[in-house]
């Protein structure tokens, strides 16, 4: 039996693929996650921004016997629809203006026949909370001749 320097080598090289190959794995299921995140955010404005063109209004959770205003009841329906797919938007930026108005105050869905823009953008942590995106999302939706 003689020396073999080259003993031991395999476990080194181990070592470092496995950190590396688990770099990856971590890192490609953040991206699948930013990405189901995104396409899940464009898909609740999308629905939301149908559900608002229709003129409707939801109770007030609180006290059912007053309606929310329409904005507010969007941000209801989205809050509810993002709860099917995992979204939260507690600390989202949401603006409803009409499509017309650049600088519109955020609170403004537009009256009959008028489209308006719903706007989100949502801080999400990637790299295991390390850092973190905004993701942004709009959607355009034209308001039915409600009365």
């Amino acid at each position: 039996m003689g020396f073999y320097p080259e003993r031991g080598g395999i476990v080194v090289e181990s070592a470092v693929s496995i950190m590396f190959a688990a770099a990856m794995i971590l890192g490609g299921l953040d991206l699948v996650r930013l990405v189901y995140h995104s396409a899940s955010m464009q898909y609740v404005l999308s629905r939301a921004a149908r559900w608002g063109s229709l003129g409707q209004v939801m109770p007030n959770p609180a006290n059912p016997a007053v309606n929310l205003s329409r904005e507010e009841s969007i941000r209801h329906q989205m809050n509810l629809m993002g709860d099917l797919v995992g979204l939260n938007f507690s600390d989202a930026t949401i603006t409803i203006c009409p499509e017309t108005h650049s600088n519109c105050s955020p609170n403004n869905a537009g009256g009959p026949n008028e489209s308006f823009v719903i706007k989100v953008s949502k801080p999400t942590s990637i790299l295991l909370n390390v850092s973190s995106v905004t993701l942004t999302a709009e959607a355009v939706g034209r308001n039915e001749p409600y009365a």
